[in-house]
């Protein structure tokens, strides 16, 4: 069916509606999350209180003699071995079809998710026997 504008598209209330090309916003909005777990405005939380306390741990650790690369070495690694488990879990979560619905992981991205786990995983246990001089 073609409307006024010659476009394909089908009646709604009485006006022609335009067919979005691939999917329109309706297809990826955020579906309404149960009662419990909305918050309202007045119940949220405020960042103020830790941005205050991150910036007054970041000029106390200038003050130190605490070289702040080994500090990003220090972080990197605890974030490298914090990965995989994580990891693990998303792709547990994301193959569930009973949480994704039909957004789940297909055969070719839960292939490369769980190469990356083992890839992970490997790096992880690498690392620790490197530090423990295996």
């Amino acid at each position: 069916m073609r409307g006024k504008d010659g476009q394909q598209g089908g009646p709604v209330r009485g006006r022609v509606r335009r067919r979005p090309a691939c999917g329109g916003p309706e297809e990826f909005a955020p579906r309404r999350l149960p009662a419990p777990a909305r918050r309202v405005s007045h119940q949220q939380e405020k960042p103020g209180p830790r941005f205050a306390l991150g910036t007054a741990g970041g000029t106390a650790l200038t003050l130190t003699s605490i070289n702040p690369i080994s500090l990003l070495v220090l972080s990197a690694t605890i974030n490298g071995i914090a990965a995989a488990p994580f990891l693990i879990v998303v792709m547990i979560i994301s193959h569930n079809r009973q949480l994704m619905g039909t957004r789940r992981n297909h055969l070719l991205a839960s292939v490369l998710g769980w190469i990356t786990v083992a890839m992970m995983t490997i790096a992880a246990i690498a690392m620790l026997a490197l530090l423990a001089g295996l």
